[in-house]
């Protein structure tokens, strides 16, 4: 099955491998066949005929409707539009494919490199919605985009975020699934961990939404205190922290969490050596545009402080 990316209004078949589409610019110019695929997710091609003109009545602006995979498919359309950013698809799992977003860093000379990941549970939307707003967020802040390279996943797990399911087609949680060994992979899995194994990572971002009877935003990270105290304290001014009780989680901070459960994305990366990977927990209690704008500003939060930190060891 030929890998497959949407546009603002169509699927991009690749000839080989992962399939990539650029606006042009300084970063790389490509031209795309536009070809119409007669396929997707079990339509048959007069079925995407009809359904693909029903596309333009979601908006390229605005926070990302819940669990909606066509408007998710418009918004990628729509940022592979733009100069700054790169929009690929890794590989498909049942036709569906899973989508890479990359943001060069502008400045010269080596610069770390930050992933945000989410959509790895389905019944958790906020997170994929949440990409979107952190993108504008990242696009507004030069010294960000001059300093870092970001690479983002906005949907690893399409078919759950279609079903607004927790695990994946398999009945499997894929965020309980990222450390087996001497077993088959996920298919989705499959897809992302060669990406992963060939990229080093210097801070990790999985954007999550936690049970209703939380009553604040919280982290489960393996990070560090003089990172995370900051970022959270001022997050904290403007959005409610966890303040309940965090059990089963061992809590260090206001809201500022450690956790016990294997085969994690969390874990797995930091595994590999990322010295900072942080799962963030949006408050489901709170209404769904809300959420998605809190746990937006709680990764830009990290990120500022993480960039702080680092240009103060840059200028010593």
């Amino acid at each position: 099955m030929p890998n497959k990316i949407l546009s603002a209004s169509l699927l991009y078949p690749s000839r080989a491998g992962a399939t990539r589409l650029c606006a042009p610019s300084s970063l790389e110019a490509r031209n795309f066949p536009r070809e119409k695929v007669d396929r997707f997710d079990g339509f048959s091609t007069p079925g995407w005929r009809t359904f693909l003109p029903r596309l333009s009545r979601f908006s390229g602006t605005g926070i990302l409707p819940e669990n909606n995979l066509p408007a998710l498919y418009e918004r990628l359309g729509v940022l592979a539009g733009r100069p700054d950013v790169c929009v690929e698809s890794l590989g498909n799992v049942k036709a569906m494919p899973i989508h890479l977003l990359r943001m060069p860093a502008t400045g010269a000379g080596t610069k770390k490199n930050i992933l945000i990941c989410a959509g790895v549970h389905g019944n958790e939307p906020s997170g994929v919605s949440a990409v979107f707003e952190l993108i504008s967020e990242i696009q507004a802040k030069p010294h960000l985009r001059e300093n870092f390279n970001f690479y983002i996943l906005p949907c690893v797990n399409p078919y759950g975020f279609k079903t607004v399911s927790r695990r994946n087609e398999n009945d499997v949680d894929l965020n309980r699934a990222f450390a087996a060994s001497g077993q088959e992979n996920e298919p989705e899995i499959d897809v992302v961990k060669p990406f992963f194994e060939k990229t080093s990572f210097d801070l990790v971002l999985d954007l999550h939404s936690a049970l209703p009877k939380r009553d604040g935003y919280f982290v489960l990270h393996r990070s560090t205190l003089q990172l995370l105290g900051p970022a959270m304290e001022n997050f904290g001014k403007a959005w409610p922290v966890l303040s309940n009780g965090s059990k089963p989680y061992q809590e260090e901070a206001p809201g500022i969490c450690t956790s016990a459960p294997k085969g994690t994305l969390k874990d797995y990366l930091a595994d590999q050596g990322c010295p900072h990977v942080i799962t963030l927990e949006a408050p489901r209690a709170l209404a769904f545009n809300e959420r998605t704008k809190g746990l937006s500003r709680l990764a830009g939060s990290i990120i500022d402080e993480f960039a702080a930190q680092n240009k103060a060891i840059d200028s010593h």
